[in-house]
């Protein structure tokens, strides 16, 4: 187990490596390097151009879903500590990932003698990539530049309840470190550009409007009261919630897509928004 102040000596020791790293997104070179976005259909590589990369790994860094609750907690406001688990890649110059899946992931360049390397598990709550430095970037994949695009870009991240505000570096969802139910929902808009608050499954209703049950549709908020969903997938009957309807949800475990029918709210009550019209574009 690796706590950060190892974590960071630890990073010191090949932060050579990391001015030596290029990251190119299709045939060009993304700056900064810290968070690089990309859809789909793009081919993402990453250069590792120091004359002795065959001492280096290239790693994926996943983060673990463990109970990350503090609503009934005396540290309601502080960041948990996330648990990380360091996977080996190659020990190649480069690392290309082709049609990357959606959601947030991240991958590092360290040095085969490092300490993070060899325990395999770290805790971090601070955001990975941003700790100074970092060899390690978060690639954000979202399926296009709609609400939903945007939405997906969360995909593979913790359920955090709540995710809070780190001072110095933002919200813990902006962040894409973890995420509750309505923060998801909030988190497509604010990456649209607007200036919609986190505020919980109770204060998002503010910027909805009700929608009759035998009007959803691909982008609507189900909402079953402590928990909100946004629907992706209108399988099934049109325009009615069904079984086969595909969700994105946070709830209990990372970000994913799931069916209605396997939500842990079916055939539960609901309502059903859409965002007010100045929030739409």
């Amino acid at each position: 187990m690796v706590t950060r102040g190892i974590i960071l000596i630890s990073l010191l020791n090949s932060l050579f490596c990391y001015s030596s790293i290029n990251v190119i997104v299709n045939d060009s070179a993304v700056y900064p390097r810290k968070t690089v976005y990309a859809t789909q259909n793009d081919t993402i590589t990453f250069i590792n151009n120091s004359k002795n990369h065959k001492e280096y790994y290239w790693c994926e860094i996943v983060p673990i879903q463990l109970d990350y609750n503090k609503s009934n907690s005396d540290i309601f406001l502080k960041p948990d500590n996330i648990q990380y688990q360091v996977v080996k890649l190659n020990d190649s110059k480069t690392l290309s990932i082709q049609s990357p899946e959606l959601g947030t992931k991240y991958f590092a360049c360290l040095n085969k003698s490092d300490s993070i390397l060899n325990s395999n598990i770290f805790f971090e709550s601070l955001p990975i990539n941003m700790i100074d430095s970092s060899l390690i970037i978060q690639l954000v994949v979202r399926s296009n530049d709609t609400y939903l695009g945007y939405v997906t870009e969360c995909i593979n991240i913790p359920f955090v309840l709540p995710p809070v505000h780190i001072n110095g570096y933002g919200h813990q969802t902006d962040l894409r470190i973890g995420t509750d139910c309505a923060e998801l929902a909030i988190y497509g808009k604010r990456r649209q550009g607007y200036k919609i608050p986190y505020c919980g499954p109770f204060g998002i209703i503010k910027y909805l409007d009700e929608i009759k049950q035998d009007q959803v549709f691909e982008g609507c908020i189900v909402h079953f009261g402590s928990q909100v969903s946004v629907l992706v997938k209108d399988n099934g009957v049109k325009n009615i919630l069904d079984s086969e309807d595909i969700l994105i949800q946070a709830y209990i475990t990372k970000v994913n897509f799931i069916s209605y029918l396997n939500s842990g709210f079916y055939k539960k009550s609901y309502k059903v928004y859409k965002w007010k019209d100045k929030y739409v574009q």
